[in-house]
């Protein structure tokens, strides 16, 4: 058993100076000596998480893959089409503008073609003098009118069949509503990354996943069930909130369970759910269910295992601390220990008994009534809302790290989101792509884990991956802007060794970040600089739509610059390696202890007026 040679002693409440020692548990040190930092328990819930996150940021590379359109002509007509069995691109051609046509002396843009059809009166004997395959009618010169009955899409084995373009018919004088749509997506992902960080500091980590898992569940539902565009573009902006702000504050519940050893490992596994395996299973059941209904039902299939989180997953033990709950932090760990040495002798469960015990024999008592007396005046709910938002500008250090942080995050989740929409653009078969994409965070996850499992400090290895991914999307746009390949090959295998790198390097920001600041406002401070940082990224739709009016591959270009800039921001960080993170903004010392003695407490200083509390 291991002896309790931190244990503090019996200090009087008051020193001359007017200040008195309160003790915290050193959760490292415990997690280190006596639960394990990476055992049977942490596993269980970092595969719980991974395997109830879901993967609804790449739905739109399907949805909103829409195939060539043309007007859609009188029932009559169409069914002269189908009779006589003619290709798409003929009737395309023949009854409005198409392949870059001069009307009146004007070049139409090419995102006009497919809007317009000659106006006519569209008799049934107009079939056969337009439509006719040996036909020699010229309408170019006619008036043109907008599509009065819709539209009709190609067939085609490149594009994902029953979209959301299609069904809502967001083309044309309408087409501005897909990249709108995606931002207010993008939207609620900043909105549930800041709200999940207040939330996550205030009522706890555990309450905070189940509460915005519901969220997301109920909003997926409504997605399927949108009778038209306004509640489609709404219902995914709340999915956005429900899935970012579980995001978010699942990874700072499973930085806080382990080491920073481990931190990396664990992590690493837990993205894998969302980044490659829901995101590859997503691109095959893309190919497989032709309808985007069904479609993202199917991709709400891993709220199955949300049930379990009300009786498998943990609360944060360092939460608890910061929450002057060290009772419940030691319960917690105690329940971990059970499950890490589940087929074992616990011989250190009295250990964790013992320390419990110590912690409140030796608790100063003006320690004891500060806590009552600041309970008892403890602000409303609303004042402590907006406390919280403050917390991460509370100190000039923290002013510095949400700043810094913020810039960081927001060139890496704008280049990311910017990369992975990207792919309905890539001339290929989209389903493919789509699985290509999702295959590449498997080696990105494993080189997470690796570089952060062997390199003590955080800062170096992020600067090396910023600088490579910026120089590979450089080289592979600088290409196709140039000399304009007919395929995107060269586009393709940079975008994707880009998507790998970056997915790697957010991978160990999302470590990195929420080290820097303390545990009473790492979920706020992480929340807050990720979802800043988020408003840049709603531009990336109108980024990507840049690439319909310049040059083929532009819109990487400008993702390369922005990396460029979050590298320059990065090098006046600071730098961490994770080790013995604080529980709060204050200055902390360990206990006295003996040489070669492990103390599992830590003393902080804080002064008390004696009078105030009588």
């Amino acid at each position: 058993m291991v002896e309790i040679s931190g244990e503090p002693q019996q200090l009087s409440s008051e020193t001359r100076t007017g200040h008195s020692i309160a003790f915290e548990l050193n959760i490292d040190q415990l997690l280190k000596d006596i639960v394990q930092p990476c055992g049977l328990w942490q596993w269980m819930v970092t595969l719980l998480l991974m395997l109830s996150s879901t993967s609804i940021a790449t739905f739109p590379v399907y949805a909103n893959s829409a195939s060539p359109h043309r007007c859609r002509m009188e029932p009559h007509i169409e069914q002269f089409i189908q009779q006589n069995n003619l290709s798409f691109t003929h009737v395309a051609s023949r009854i409005g503008p198409w392949d870059d046509t001069t009307i009146n002396g004007t070049l139409l843009d090419s995102k006009d073609l497919g809007c317009f059809r000659y106006r006519s009166s569209w008799l049934a004997k107009n079939s056969v003098v337009v439509l006719g395959m040996g036909s020699s009618e010229d309408w170019t010169d006619r008036e043109l009118e907008r599509c009065p009955f819709g539209f009709v899409f190609e067939e085609s084995s490149y594009h994902y069949p029953g979209t959301v373009v299609a069904e809502f018919a967001t083309v044309c004088e309408r087409d501005w509503l897909v990249p709108t749509g995606t931002t207010l997506f993008i939207f609620g992902l900043v909105i549930g990354t800041i709200v999940s960080g207040w939330l996550g500091d205030h009522i706890g980590r555990k309450k905070t996943i189940i509460l915005f898992s519901g969220v997301e569940l109920l909003s997926g539902l409504w997605t399927t069930l949108s009778p038209n565009y306004v509640n489609y573009v709404l219902s995914r902006m709340t999915m956005g909130i429900g899935n970012q702000g579980k995001a978010s504050t699942a990874s700072v519940l499973l930085l806080e369970l382990t080491t920073a050893k481990y931190r990396s490992v664990l992590l690493s596994v837990y993205v894998l759910g969302t980044t490659f395996v829901y995101r590859s299973i997503l691109a095959i059941w893309a190919h497989l269910i032709p309808d985007w209904r069904f479609l993202n039902l199917a991709a709400l299939s891993p709220h199955l295992f949300t049930s379990l989180y009300f009786c498998c997953l943990p609360e944060s033990p360092r939460w608890l601390i910061s929450q002057d709950r060290t009772q419940e932090a030691l319960k917690v760990l105690k329940k971990g220990y059970v499950i890490n040495y589940l087929r074992q002798a616990k011989p250190e469960l009295q250990t964790l008994e013992d320390i419990s015990e110590s912690l409140l024999a030796n608790a100063p008592k003006a320690s004891r009534k500060c806590i009552q007396s600041l309970q008892s005046l403890r602000p409303s709910s609303a004042y402590r809302a907006l406390n919280c938002f403050h917390k991460p500008f509370a100190t000039p250090y923290l002013i510095k790290t949400t700043f810094s942080c913020t810039l960081l995050l927001a060139s890496l989740s704008t280049t990311i989101f910017g990369l992975l929409f990207y792919a309905r653009i890539l001339r290929g078969y989209v389903c493919l792509i789509g699985l290509v994409y999702s295959m590449v965070a498997l080696p990105a996850s494993i080189l997470t884990a690796v570089l952060y499992r062997f390199i003590r400090y955080r800062k170096r290895p992020l600067i090396i991956m910023i600088g490579i991914t910026s120089c590979v999307l450089a080289i592979g746009a600088g290409y196709t802007v140039i000399w304009q390949p007919t395929d995107d090959i060269v586009l393709i295998v940079c975008s994707n060794l880009a998507l790998l790198l970056i997915t790697s390097t957010v991978g160990m920001c999302n470590i990195y970040v929420p080290e820097l600041f303390p545990s009473d406002v790492r979920a706020s401070g992480f929340g807050v600089a990720a979802g800043l940082g988020r408003v840049l990224s709603m531009t990336c739709t109108f980024v990507n739509e840049l690439d319909n009016r310049t040059p083929h591959g532009t819109p990487l270009l400008i993702y390369s610059g922005l990396l460029l800039i979050g590298l320059i921001v990065l090098l006046t960080a600071s730098e961490t390696s994770g080790e013995n993170l604080r529980d709060c903004d204050q200055p902390t010392h360990v206990a006295a202890q003996g040489e070669g003695e492990h103390s599992y407490f830590i003393g902080s200083t804080y002064s008390i007026d004696e009078h105030s509390l009588d």
